[in-house]
């Protein structure tokens, strides 16, 4: 419901036919208001903190069934399951993730297990230290399991050992709106190293930073933005500001944890001015990309020791770009200095189509003769000399 809204939820459960739900304490009630539209379902499994379970549920329907999770725990813990002779091929839809559905209803992507090998191949490409040393890193979960970066970026860490804490973006910082007073932000209590956001919320950490200083002293805002300014022209240019960093950046970085050091950011645009006091402030390398539901989420990245600024970065391991004219905007593959067009995504990690929508399907998946799948995004794009993308 988070990604797709109250009536895309109900059209996707009733499209796929649903008969179980998995989802947490506080969201029952959600459900139970839309319980008589989705009559597929037949049990709702939930997870619930101690302090929740002398609360009551939601009453539901005699033919839907409540199962807590500890629950469920117990009983597989008294069931053998057999594993099945035939298991998962690669070829075999794995998971059926909804884009936001920005018109219309939202369309659901499918994804085959192929395509989840493909993506979290394609982020290691760019952040493999991470993976390398994966049981000293901590990451911190807040972006919802339907959010492709987020889903496929934890695959990433499974396979290299990282421990993950899960937050909300409700309750990352001591002044969150999710937090009471006095209680610590989730960021604080996980200490992370590693964290996966969308600019959104980046922008709200430099607003707190800025409400903060401004909170203590008018002159502090712009005495700081000169000093993260300073401290960027000199990382620039390769050096290092142990002086800043150990007086002002160090109380800063405190606030959100103290061990950040990689932030991966994907969904939109970053401003670059969230960027640079990012950066400087925290005291952290940020991989910036582009990517959509369709692709199993990113396909192009800035590698974690680029310093630029205002690209997606280059193509990432198994992804393939190109840019097609698009007359009707007045952007061509011919245009100077820079080829500019459609952004045309090729390779493994793109999906099989839409579920039930062959029509929208074929509109924008081609499939070549050399058996590669493209995906026409409907983005505009600029290739610059570097071999960097630009989004228009």
């Amino acid at each position: 419901q988070q990604k797709t809204g109250k009536k895309g939820f109900v059209f996707g459960v009733n499209q796929q036919k649903a008969k179980v739900i998995v989802t947490s304490f506080d969201l029952l009630e959600r459900i139970h208001d839309v319980i008589d539209q989705i009559p597929c379902v037949e049990k709702i499994v939930y997870l619930q903190y101690d302090f929740q379970k002398t609360q009551q549920t939601p009453k539901f329907p005699e033919h839907v069934k409540l199962i807590p999770f500890d629950q469920l725990e117990e009983m597989g813990r008294k069931t053998l399951i057999k594993i099945p002779d035939k298991l998962p091929s690669v070829d075999q839809i794995s998971v059926i993730m909804y884009t936001s559905g920005t018109t219309g209803i939202p369309k659901a992507v499918m994804f085959t297990n192929k395509q989840l090998i493909s993506a979290v191949l394609c982020l290691a490409s760019n952040v493999i230290e991470i993976a390398d040393q994966g049981p000293r890193h901590r990451y911190a979960s807040f972006l919802p399991l339907a959010h492709s970066l987020g889903f496929t970026f934890e695959w990433f860490l499974f396979c290299g050992g990282v421990s993950i804490g899960y937050s909300s973006p409700y309750t990352l910082t001591d002044t969150s709106p999710g937090n009471p007073a006095g209680q610590l932000g989730d960021l604080k209590l996980l200490q992370p190293t590693t964290l996966v956001s969308v600019p959104l919320i980046l922008d709200r950490i430099v607003k707190e930073i800025y409400l903060k200083l401004s909170a203590r002293s008018p002159i502090l805002p712009p005495l700081f933005t000169y000093l993260m300014q300073y401290k960027t022209r000199w990382t620039n240019r390769g050096y290092r500001t142990p002086i800043l960093d150990r007086i002002v950046c160090r109380r800063v970085q405190e606030q959100f944890g103290g061990k950040l050091e990689f932030i991966i950011c994907g969904g939109a645009a970053l401003n670059q001015k969230t960027e640079e006091i990012i950066r400087a402030a925290l005291n952290v390398k940020v991989m910036t990309g582009y990517g959509l539901t369709e692709t199993t989420g990113g396909v192009t990245g800035k590698t974690l020791d680029d310093m630029s600024f205002g690209t997606a970065g280059a193509p990432m391991e198994g992804a393939l770009i190109r840019l097609v004219d698009w007359k009707e905007g007045g952007y061509s593959f011919d245009d100077k200095p820079n080829p500019r067009g459609e952004v045309v995504i090729g390779g493994e990690n793109v999906a099989q189509g839409y579920y039930q929508l062959e029509d929208e399907t074929k509109a924008v998946f081609q499939t070549d003769s050399n058996g590669i799948r493209w995906l026409y995004s409907g983005d505009i794009g600029e290739m610059l000399p570097n071999g960097l993308l630009k989004i228009i």
